[in-house]
């Protein structure tokens, strides 16, 4: 891990240096207390840089804290000088880009995006991609399988659970379910209790990272209409022509949030199925496939966990609150707005650190 950072410092030491001119500055050498890069502009400026070889949430929130304590001990020895703290990571998030902005940090990583701002010096770069992959440790915990771990941790956020229970509750194996925990654990998104047993830091922070990863795009759908004259009338008719039909199923996204909270009404439905419905099925709810001016989504996901863990709302089948707010990723209309209030009704959580 050691080699990893020293180099990810050297790569993201070039990558500063070929947007502005840089000198680096001995800073207490082999102290506890020094940064990983320390390096001064033309203008004066002081960067001060922390470099991580991860980026999740709470990987940055952490790293936040600490190049801020080191650019106050910059200012303290130094005196009236100005320092722009920056962060470097392989690869950064939406959910990582927002917390340095909320925290004046400045940020880089290895494709060369940054976004670092101090006197004489503004640097904005977005879009471009890496050019090879930086290893992980362990299975990627956003995957549709593996999320079921992140999903029973989610559920009940402020209760320790053990490896075997979690991997019972989220049926899968405990040797994969460890392969994950040992993921989360790296990325500092999980604590322990003198039992070993497990729990998120920040439930906030763990959901985040989740959206940011989370792609609705990559599940089965086939898009249509049928006569429905609402949302809710939608609802109706496709659940009951579904549960006729004995076909399992949860109504999720634009659909989802308003059977969970009556937030807003809507136009496009979304329903998950086990299996795309045969054509008799279809027929039965009047669907009729038509991309163009379709009312309704009917969703094969990669992973059943959706629909077994789904709830009944009001006599029909809807998705949990945590997976209708990750799937309104993937809707227009008043979609954001509608997560918004699904996170903030039924996902109400504080941090356990």
């Amino acid at each position: 891990m050691k080699s990893l950072k020293t180099a990810l410092s050297r790569q993201l030491s070039d990558i500063m240096s070929e947007l502005f001119p840089l000198r680096p500055v001995n800073w207490r050498a082999g102290s506890a207390a020094s940064p990983d890069l320390f390096l001064r502009a033309e203008t004066g400026a002081y960067l001060v840089a922390v470099t991580k070889s991860a980026a999740s949430s709470m990987v940055v929130r952490d790293a936040i804290l600490r190049v801020k304590n080191h650019a106050s001990a910059v200012v303290t020895t130094l005196g009236d000088v100005t320092v722009v703290p920056v962060i470097g990571v392989p690869s950064m998030g939406e959910t990582g880009q927002r917390l340095c902005e909320e925290a004046g940090v400045g940020w880089i990583d290895l494709a060369g995006n940054a976004n670092i701002r101090g006197p004489g010096i503004v640097i904005s770069i977005s879009g471009r991609k890496p050019t090879k992959r930086t290893p992980a440790t362990g299975d990627n915990p956003f995957a549709q399988k593996s999320s079921r771990v992140i999903k029973r941790l989610l559920s009940e956020p402020q209760r320790w659970i053990s490896q075997h229970e979690l991997a019972k509750e989220s049926r899968l194996d405990e040797g994969y379910v460890s392969k994950i925990v040992r993921r989360l654990e790296h990325d500092r998104q999980l604590q322990r209790d003198p039992a070993r047993r497990l729990r998120p830091r920040s439930p906030d922070a763990l959901i985040d990272e989740w959206r940011d990863h989370y792609d609705f795009g990559k599940h089965h759908r086939i898009a249509g209409h049928v006569p429905a004259r609402s949302g809710p009338e939608l609802i109706e008719m496709v659940g009951e022509g579904l549960r006729r039909s004995s076909v399992a199923h949860a109504f999720t996204g634009l659909a989802g949030a308003w059977l969970l909270t009556k937030f807003a009404n809507f136009r496009l439905g979304t329903v998950l199925v086990e299996a795309l419905p045969s054509a008799d099925v279809l027929q039965s709810i009047g669907f009729r496939a038509d991309p163009r001016g379709a009312n309704l989504w009917m969703v094969a996901p990669t992973d059943s966990d959706p629909i077994v863990s789904a709830q009944t709302v009001d006599g029909f089948s809807c998705a949990d609150p945590i997976q209708v707010y990750l799937d309104l990723k993937g809707h227009s209309e008043r979609a954001q707005e509608a997560a918004a209030e699904v996170r903030r009704r039924l996902m109400e959580w504080h941090d356990n650190d």
